[in-house]
């Protein structure tokens, strides 16, 4: 440790960033130098990528300890083997109930507990930050409430979106990391609109919801995280008003919409081309409520569907499918539907 202090830094994260996460857990204790280090997002960012195998994909998601505490969970998906293992995250502090999961960005996860309370969460380093109180959203008795996470790459700032709506007016709201701080935007050009109760899907720095208008018509509104303004783009025609069985998810990087009804996966193929959409059918998967949830990276024709306890990886062009046993994880998964199982991006 005495030769390491003597290492000028750049060398110092050079060694760093090749380490396991429960090492550098561990070596935030040894200086402030190190936690702030380690500590970084961009750290964080490098490190996800160096240790991330090209076959593989990282999947954070919900799951039962020995006490029947819900708790976060991490997979590693790899192509290369059948059975992969689950480890919980584990938190200096106490434990927290969590109880949904709403995105991921550069391996921060953002989450919520049973209380409501908004935090962010590092599972390579174990660490969670509760955010502070938005006093713009609507108290919860009075209406409902989406999140989506994102960078803003213009800034180099971390962003909670917040959306709160009612069944006459619709409010958004903006965190930024870097200010700790909350903002109100102005009215939302949605109320009286539906938002799908579900994470915001990030792509091309923009999060992505889906919206049921008054006259049950649905769309997809994409609110960009630099402008912070709304665009507005529409599903595939085919789909019609499928509303309740349609949901977003991001596959190989490109915005898709899925039919739970039939098993369709639409791509939109060039982002912004309403055009460009083209369809997947998911055939020979024996199990009813499947949802897409990611590809596996440098292989978008391996796709990752997940429900209940299960974990699935079918592959586009033969139109076949594996199943993935999860090995040492704690009891209980409930990595079924949109907010408990998502890709650590």
């Amino acid at each position: 440790m005495s030769a390491m202090k003597n290492l000028p830094p750049d060398i110092i994260e050079a060694i760093l960033v090749r380490l396991p996460a429960k090492s550098l857990s561990r070596f935030k204790s040894v200086s402030k130098l190190w936690c702030s280090l380690i500590s970084n997002p961009q750290f964080i960012t490098t490190h996800l990528h160096l240790n991330h195998h090209p076959t593989s994909c990282k999947l954070i998601c919900f799951s039962r300890n020995t006490n029947n505490k819900k708790c976060l969970c991490s997979i590693d998906l790899n192509l290369n083997s059948d059975d992969v293992s689950a480890n919980e995250v584990s938190f200096l502090p106490p434990p927290v109930m969590w109880e949904i999961i709403w995105g991921s960005c550069n391996g921060l996860v953002l989450a919520t507990d049973e209380d409501e309370r908004l935090y962010l969460v590092n599972p390579t380093i174990g660490e969670i930050f509760e955010l502070p109180i938005s006093p713009f959203a609507l108290p919860i008795e009075e209406g409902y409430q989406t999140y989506g996470f994102g960078n803003d790459s213009s800034t180099d700032d971390y962003k909670v979106i917040a959306i709160s709506f009612s069944n006459t007016d619709m409010f958004v709201n903006v965190y930024s990391l870097s200010n700790n701080s909350w903002r109100k935007l102005p009215n939302s050009p949605y109320g009286q609109s539906y938002v799908c109760l579900v994470g915001g899907v990030s792509v091309n720095k923009n999060l992505h919801w889906l919206i049921v208008r008054p006259n049950f018509s649905s769309m997809i509104i994409a609110f960009s995280l630099a402008k912070e303004e709304f665009n507005e783009m529409n599903l595939p025609d085919s789909l019609g008003n499928n509303h309740p069985f349609n949901v977003l998810v991001v596959i190989g990087g490109k915005l898709c919409v899925f039919n739970q009804l039939g098993k369709d996966l639409w791509v939109m193929e060039e982002y912004g081309v309403g055009m460009s959409w083209s369809k997947v059918s998911i055939h020979g998967v024996d199990i009813d409520h499947v949802k897409p949830i990611c590809s596996v990276e440098d292989n978008n024709r391996d796709i990752v569907l997940v429900d209940d306890d299960r974990v699935v990886i079918y592959n586009v062009d033969e139109r076949i499918s594996r199943n993935v046993r999860i090995l040492g994880a704690p009891s209980g998964f409930t990595i079924r539907g949109e907010r408990y199982c998502i890709p650590l991006g």
